[in-house]
């Protein structure tokens, strides 16, 4: 195994912090080991944190530390004292594998039959949880198909959003699931929390699945006689589906409308504070998923451009600090001009493209469609990366730097724990309602403003060079 600790400086740094902000655990990290080979065999042991690549990715040793692996297929049959962060088409955790941390794993198609100490966070077509798998605290999930089977455990709770899910394995706490069509066999500990499609709901002609996974279910509602649920069953849906619920909560039901205020009181043994406490508990799960969901994103992407474009980063964010009106009055013209631009160009290659082909000129007409529609989809999802992320990136940065250099000026590696910092600040202030969409704007027009002022530097920079070289190139009189 090799060792490429410049490499992994950035990356130890990053990843860990994402786990320690998002679940509140700390995993020390020191060096990382690159792997020969996509390989570790079953008596390795690599007392180090390992990246592993390749087509087929295979890991039945024991590593004491952090694994990422990607490939084509990651298959982890030993042992991991450590988080794993695995991607590829097809992740398979066997029977034998056993991870003593998180999970986080995206890909096509995962099946997961081992063990697992920590959290499984999980974003794929399909997730299967076999009869053998466990996790020690939540599972959280996003995708297209949920199953778990009997005989699997989850520690804590459940928190998924799918077209179908299908349990029938056993979740100690809550369970909290948003998805077409559900059909539960196993035990819940806790409550239940549902928001499923009615059973005859239209839109659904043909109930496709994409390529590996099961076959599709049709939306509804089904618990049967055998699930156990210890606490309360929430249920939010377009129509009552009292006929499908098999079993009886210890909790007993609360059936109620997708709109709070068309709730229908449809209730059995469940007192009206229940039932209120019920109705607020959907809006505000909806509320903490969308604020994950940016943190998560903002996290990843943070860690991305620490890790690869630091300089620049630190550059546009100074710029920002030095120059901050030009830089909020640059960058409200930039997002007017991106929009409008964006729109404007959209229809000179529409007029363009249908003048050649009125002319007879259908092929070149062709010609400017592909080309021109490409490259303006491009330019534009590059502008939307800078509107939507990038912006925030750099005020996060500014923010959480500078405020940290005032209450820890002598912390080590504060460029990191700084955007880290900036990043959790800005997520909990853009959460605020009425308020929340006031601090991504202003985060938008200040960030583009300094990346406009930086690139305007830098251009300008260019020239008397330029200039000199062509003036150097003309011939003497």
């Amino acid at each position: 195994m090799k060792v490429r600790s410049s490499l992994w400086y950035r990356w130890s740094l990053i990843m860990p912090l994402v786990m320690i902000l998002v679940l509140g655990l700390v995993v020390p990290v020191q060096a990382a080991s690159f792997g020969d080979g996509p390989v570790i065999g079953p008596d390795e042991v690599i007392d180090d944190d390992v990246f592993l690549d390749g087509d087929a990715v295979r890991m039945e040793g024991t590593v004491n530390g952090n694994l990422m692996a990607t490939g084509n297929t990651v298959t982890i049959s030993g042992t991991v004292n450590g988080d794993v962060f695995a991607f590829g088409n097809l992740i398979v955790i066997a029977e034998s594998g056993e991870i003593n941390g998180n999970l986080f794993v995206g890909g096509q198609n995962i099946t997961i039959d081992g063990k697992v100490s920590g959290s499984i966070a999980g974003g794929s077509s399909t997730m299967v949880l076999g009869e053998n798998a466990s996790a020690g605290l939540n599972l959280y999930y996003g995708g297209y198909a949920l199953t778990s089977e009997a005989g699997s455990e989850i520690n804590r709770g459940m928190y998924a959003g799918a077209y179908q899910a299908v349990l029938d394995g056993d979740v100690a706490r809550n369970l909290n699931i948003a998805a077409a069509a559900v059909e539960l066999n196993g035990a819940v500990g806790g409550d239940v929390v549902l928001d499923v499609e009615a059973s005859d709901a239209e839109g659904f002609p043909s109930y496709w699945s994409p390529p590996g996974a099961p076959a599709a279910i049709t939306p509804g509602l089904r618990i049967s006689e055998n699930a156990e649920i210890g606490g309360s069953l929430t249920y939010t849906s377009p129509k009552e589906q009292a006929d499908a619920i098999q079993t009886r909560p210890e909790g007993g039901i609360v059936f109620q409308t997708p709109v709070p205020a068309d709730v229908d009181g449809t209730e059995v043994d469940v007192d009206s504070d229940r039932m209120r406490r019920a109705t607020v508990v959907t809006p505000f799960l909806r509320w903490m998923f969308k604020f994950m969901q940016r943190l998560v994103t903002l996290l990843l992407l943070a860690g991305l451009a620490l890790w690869l474009l630091p300089k620049l980063l630190k550059n546009v964010a100074d710029k920002a600090a030095e120059k901050p009106l030009p830089s909020a009055g640059y960058g409200f013209l930039a997002l007017l001009v991106g929009y409008a631009g964006s729109f404007v160009a959209g229809i000179v290659i529409l007029g363009v493209g249908i003048l050649f082909a009125v002319i007879t000129l259908g092929a070149l007409s062709r010609v400017v469609f592909g080309i021109g529609f490409s490259s303006l989809a491009l330019v534009f999802a590059v502008f939307l990366l800078l509107v939507n992320y990038g912006s925030k990136l750099v005020l996060a940065y500014l923010v959480g730097t500078r405020l940290l250099g005032q209450v820890a000026s002598n912390a080590k590696n504060q460029h990191v724990w700084g955007t880290l910092l900036g990043v959790l600040l800005y997520v909990l202030m853009r959460s605020i309602p009425f308020l929340g969409w006031l601090v991504g704007l202003v985060a938008t027009v200040f960030g583009l403003g300094a990346m406009w002022l930086l690139y305007q530097d830098w251009r300008n920079a260019r020239k008397p060079a330029v200039e000199t070289e062509v003036v150097e190139a003309l011939p003497e009189a």
